[in-house]
């Protein structure tokens, strides 16, 4: 897969994400959003703060650290890191890899913008993304915000973002709309 191709295959699952993260919610009573599932260790309202929790992270990180990436016109072929790549397939849908205590959401009833504090911060990650449209993707330029002797490259960093976005609007959609 090339850069762009990349580029165009990340913003579109992140825009799907958005309209399914917050339709998910929509008409949903607080109490529910906090319900928790008996079979799970989180309510949905907890999946929304653990994505704000995580993104938190990386947005600013992003914001910052991208500024000097250069530019790549030559349409490169995408390669993840080892550690990228490990960590992208760790933090997608099908997997239950454990959650640093400090992404871990705080108990108790949190309030309904827990969505909109989501989606206008996902919203920032799309923007993120697409300003970096072009940017080579494959130069390691970052270090992992929690395990910061690893060394991160732009396509590690949005694999891991995008697919981790992608496993919890599955457990919210799941956990919303299933049965408690």
């Amino acid at each position: 897969m090339t850069n762009n191709q990349f580029f165009d295959q990340c913003m579109a699952r992140n825009r799907d994400y958005l309209e399914r993260g917050i339709r998910a919610a929509e008409g949903v009573p607080v109490e529910r959003l906090n319900k928790k599932p008996m079979d799970a260790a989180w309510s949905p309202a907890q999946v929304y703060k653990h994505l704000v929790l995580t993104n938190a992270l990386y947005l600013e990180k992003l914001q910052v650290e991208t500024q000097g990436l250069p530019l790549d016109s030559s349409n490169q072929q995408l390669e993840l890191s080892w550690f990228g790549g490990f960590l992208a397939k760790q933090s997608g849908p099908g997997t239950n890899a454990p959650s640093p205590k400090a992404l871990v959401p705080p108990d108790g009833m949190l309030p309904g913008d827990v969505v909109s504090e989501w989606a206008t911060q996902q919203s920032q990650l799309i923007d993120l993304i697409d300003g970096l449209r072009n940017r080579e993707l494959n130069r390691k330029f970052t270090r992992n915000a929690l395990l910061p002797m690893f060394r991160m490259t732009l396509g590690d960093v949005l694999s891991i973002l995008t697919n981790h976005t992608e496993r919890h609007i599955l457990q919210i959609e799941g956990r919303i709309h299933g049965s408690c």
